[in-house]
């Protein structure tokens, strides 16, 4: 049976707290639209010519995760545009250093938690709707933008999410960008 989807309020947790602890971020405004970008090499061979591959390669995949916000919380913000810092100079910096840093080895990503506040309605639980996602791995891609006005003030963000690549186990060399594993996380605040 088909079913309408509602996902209700989309509320957003960063891993930005002690030992990357979810943090309850915000609200978004609207929506929050998730894009999964498969990536893909083009296969030659001289039996198909140099121009039109004959074949293609999937090459793992990453996700863009965008969202605005007018209720959020701003400390949280603060600490997600600060993307690296060694100094602890804040956001607008760059320390000597800081230009080539390695988001995910260096461990400037944060886990990221899109939850679906109305997935535990019985229609959707029967239905079998996710509860959300968690990306393993996510940071502020930019461009941030600002709406500053006598409305309320409105953030747009985009997140890049990569794989959490395994190194040992029946996932060795593969990894993991995201699941729906929305629990354990903090109130809403």
């Amino acid at each position: 049976m088909s079913v309408i989807y509602v996902n209700g309020p989309a509320g957003v947790f960063a891993g930005v707290g002690n030992a990357n602890a979810a943090v309850f971020f915000g609200w978004t405004d609207d929506r929050v639209r998730i894009t999964i970008d498969d990536g893909f090499n083009d296969v030659f061979t001289d039996l198909g010519g140099d121009k039109i591959p004959v074949d293609k390669q999937w090459m793992a995949n990453q996700a863009f995760v965008r969202g605005d916000f007018i209720q959020y919380n701003q400390l949280v913000y603060r600490q997600m545009l600060n993307r690296i810092s060694k100094t602890g100079i804040g956001e607008g910096v760059v320390a000597p250093g800081d230009i080539g840093s390695l988001m995910l080895q260096e461990g400037y990503a944060y886990p990221l938690w899109i939850v679906a506040s109305y997935a535990g309605k019985p229609v959707f639980i029967a239905a079998g709707m996710d509860a959300g996602y968690r990306f393993y791995n996510s940071f502020l891609l930019g461009p941030e933008d600002e709406e500053r006005s006598s409305k309320p003030l409105k953030i747009s963000l985009v997140w890049n999410c990569l794989r959490a690549i395994s190194t040992a186990g029946a996932l060795a060399g593969g990894g993991t960008l995201f699941d729906h594993n929305v629990t354990g996380l903090p109130p809403y605040n």
